[in-house]
């Protein structure tokens, strides 16, 4: 009984360890539907809905928050145009991890 309940929590800290690295520094993210909110840095205005399109995460913040990097848009004529630049805050329950390739 004893081995079923270290195992139990074992795995319950290696779930959710996995959890939190998911919306961890920077990770490769993609928003999971087209109308996720940015927020400010005081992540109390909506400064408007997301594009779908990958962020990279550069900080992180009690609640879920995630603060959003541009990466560079290799579908416009200057990738690195807006890459690096901060986009603002959102909830990290909103997105999907992605691989870092589709963040470079």
């Amino acid at each position: 009984m004893k081995h079923t309940l270290i195992i139990a929590a074992l795995l319950a800290a290696t779930s959710s360890t996995a959890f939190a690295a998911k919306a961890g520094v920077g990770n490769c993210i993609y928003p999971k539907h087209d109308h996720v909110k940015l927020y400010q840095a005081d992540r109390a205005t909506v400064v408007g809905n997301l594009k779908m399109k990958a962020f990279s995460v550069s900080a992180t913040a009690p609640g879920g928050w995630v603060q959003l990097t541009m990466v560079p848009d290799y579908s416009s004529p200057n990738p690195d145009a807006f890459a690096g630049h901060v986009a603002g805050w959102a909830h990290g329950k909103e997105f999907d991890q992605q691989d870092l390739r589709n963040c470079n």
